[in-house]
């Protein structure tokens, strides 16, 4: 039986709900906030794997699975309704907050 993440209450199998948590590296961005490609994007990705395999070398294992979460990682937490309610509500308040302040 799943368990709620938050309170660990039993979640209803027909109700329930998935919090995704997504944290990524975010790319490069010049001074107007937009995100800076590269002009031969293959061959970026080619350098970044060759200099990824080049670390491998020297590092642990724990160090390598760092570097991956560094640039990439996500988490997902089962939450029951009352849960979702107050999550919600937590980030509602955050973002009016936040991005709709009154001059």
């Amino acid at each position: 039986m799943l368990h709620c993440d938050n309170c660990a209450r039993p979640l209803n199998k027909n109700k329930f709900y998935t919090l995704r948590v997504d944290l990524y590296l975010t790319p490069r961005q010049d001074e107007n906030g937009r995100i800076l490609l590269e002009n031969d994007a293959h061959h970026t990705l080619e350098e970044a794997v060759a200099e990824m395999e080049e670390l491998s070398r020297y590092l642990s294992e724990e160090e390598i699975e760092e570097m991956h979460d560094e640039i990439a990682e996500t988490y997902r937490f089962y939450l029951c309704a009352e849960c979702r309610l107050q999550f919600h509500k937590r980030f509602k308040e955050h973002f009016l907050r936040r991005y709709w302040r009154k001059s």
